[in-house]
């Protein structure tokens, strides 16, 4: 049984949903098998037009625990989660996205390595990537790729209760910057006192979760993680990020994203190794994904050449970038075959 409606829970669950009915029965189902029940739900419904409200009502209607909907007009996952955040009651705050699966431990697992570790702010697990429809599996474990461990991993980490690592190696920034840590909001458990003073930047649709990451560990908090998958993070054509999103919606929402981490260094301390890294990421953003990927890619070619000279600007050590931008010159210049036939270097 979980605890009566209008107590206090252990953890808020933040689920924000824009037209996502179809994914929602199964969100609840993976919500309801949690063999933690000590849980409170607050549904961020960002302007549906479909019957999401309607669903809302049946799961809160058949279950002891708390659920509380709201509705603001479509602006966002990012303001979707701080309002979400902002009506949390509960000291600890996990977030659900709509179209995503939690193993039935997930919750048990992040509440209990959070009280068992008062130092943590932050605790969060790998992910297991599948492709809605036919179920195939992408990516067994992000943690790694193709095998390899992703650079995260070679952190120093403190092992702890739970299966967590801790995070105790200065890097955690620098590697956040350059490589990620991998802890997006639908694989994170989060102290709700780290919200007092960070927030999801409300003005990007794409990379929001990375500053808060960024901001969150410039304040000295402290993350961990653990190896194993408890979070089957879904593919299908409406996901916002990764190789489903269309080129022209990609550069229109990844541009902002860049722009913000130019912004960094007057919003955060950073030190030369941070600011190194921050500079090459920045480049690499400019030239090889907004440059490359979305507009060379797509035949808009003086587009692409002043995106490239952007990125090689803020980092000029790229020796592969400088062949492909001279390379971009000939071929304009030339007028010779598609701009697609030109591959990085």
């Amino acid at each position: 049984m979980g605890p009566e409606k209008g107590g206090t829970s252990a953890v808020t669950i933040v689920l924000p949903t824009y037209n996502r009915a179809s994914f929602l029965s199964e969100a609840f189902t993976s919500i309801e098998r949690q063999t933690f029940t000590d849980w409170e739900l607050v549904v961020v419904d960002d302007g549906s037009t479909d019957d999401t409200r309607a669903m809302v009502d049946r799961f809160a209607d058949s279950h002891a625990q708390t659920v509380r909907y709201f509705f603001q007009r479509n602006r966002g996952p990012s303001t979707a989660r701080n309002l979400g955040v902002s009506h949390a009651g509960s000291p600890l705050v996990a977030f659900f996205d709509s179209d995503d699966i939690w193993q039935p431990d997930y919750l048990a697992n992040g509440v209990g390595a959070l009280d068992s570790n008062p130092d943590v702010d932050w605790v969060y697990s790998a992910c297991t990537i599948v492709e809605v429809g036919s179920g195939r599996v992408l990516d067994p474990n992000t943690f790694y790729v193709n095998g390899q461990p992703r650079p995260l991993l070679a952190l120093t980490v403190e092992k702890r209760d739970h299966g967590f690592n801790v995070i105790v190696d200065p890097r955690a920034l620098e590697c956040q910057i350059a490589h990620g840590l991998y802890c997006g909001p639908q694989n994170s458990i989060i102290r709700r006192s780290l919200f007092d003073r960070c927030s999801f930047p409300e003005h990007l649709r794409l990379g929001e979760d990375q500053f808060l990451v960024m901001s969150a560990l410039a304040q000295g908090k402290r993350l961990a993680y653990s190896s194993e998958p408890r979070v089957i993070y879904r593919i299908h054509d409406d996901n916002l990020s990764g190789a489903s999103t269309a080129r022209a919606k990609f550069v229109a929402v990844l541009e902002p994203f860049v722009r913000a981490l130019q912004r960094l260094p007057s919003e955060l301390s950073l030190n030369r190794r941070e600011l190194r890294q921050l500079h090459k990421r920045i480049g690499r953003e400019y030239f090889w994904h907004l440059g490359y990927a979305g507009l060379w890619q797509t035949g808009q070619q003086s587009e692409a050449i002043a995106m490239y000279w952007r990125g090689l600007t803020a980092w000029p050590w790229d020796l592969a970038a400088w062949k492909t931008y001279v390379l971009a010159h000939l071929k304009r210049a030339l007028g010779a075959g598609r701009p697609r036939n030109i591959v990085p270097l």
